[in-house]
């Protein structure tokens, strides 16, 4: 891991940090490991084409940002941009390897049109607690499957646009990316609310849950 660039942010904001690193990816294929993260174009505070991947989240002290972009000159390596708060940045810059998924050396990625369900059942047997997901935003990937229960996909999609839309806040001034409403938001989101975005009372209060336990989840 090689480090190019750490800098405060910009003057209006001296408490986020920025890095930028330069992975080698001894291996690994990022574009297949992160459709765990993101299968079916299901999370809408990501931008994922090919060779990028941009994902904003809710740290624990305040928003932060992983983008992910193939080198233009170096295969097999990538650059991977962290921004967070102060207090959070140490343990994203520290979780890089993971997210990319270095970590798994390549045994844990989605081959080329396979069915996801039959890799992740399949991998079942081979390793007793195995950690399908190396990431930090684990509270949005809880939302994304509470919110894909028993319903269509593209009804849970909508579900899930609806509710980043009247209820997200921007990533950062001047910047019109969208962040999932907050823990606390969930968990006081009223019944009306929650019916206007298509999701039915059972699904509401698994969300309502999913807000008040999410301090409980390991965060950066």
């Amino acid at each position: 891991m090689r480090s190019i660039h750490e800098a405060p942010a910009d003057l209006a904001d001296r408490t986020r940090i920025r890095t930028r690193l330069v992975l080698a990816l001894e291996g690994a294929d990022p574009w297949k490991s992160l459709a765990f993260h993101r299968l079916g174009g299901n999370d809408r505070g990501t931008s994922r084409r090919e060779g990028r991947f941009d994902k904003v989240f809710r740290g624990a002290h305040g928003p932060a940002r992983v983008t992910i972009t193939a080198h233009p000159s170096e295969p097999g390596q990538v650059i991977v941009e962290l921004e967070s708060s102060e207090q959070d940045h140490d343990a994203l810059v520290r979780m890089a390897p993971e997210i990319v998924g270095i970590a798994d050396r390549g045994e844990l990625v989605i081959p080329e049109g396979a069915d996801p369900k039959r890799v992740l059942r399949d991998a079942r047997p081979r390793a007793r607690g195995l950690r399908l997901v190396r990431v930090p935003w684990l509270y949005e990937l809880l939302v994304l499957v509470v919110i894909q229960q028993r319903v269509a996909h593209p009804d849970a999609m909508a579900s899930h646009r609806f509710l980043l839309r009247r209820h997200g806040t921007p990533y950062s001034e001047g910047d019109p990316t969208l962040l999932f409403p907050s823990p606390l938001a969930l968990s006081r989101m009223s019944p009306e609310a929650f019916r206007d975005a298509g999701i039915d009372r059972e699904r509401a209060e698994r969300l309502r849950t999913v807000g008040r336990l999410a301090k409980h989840l390991p965060r950066i």
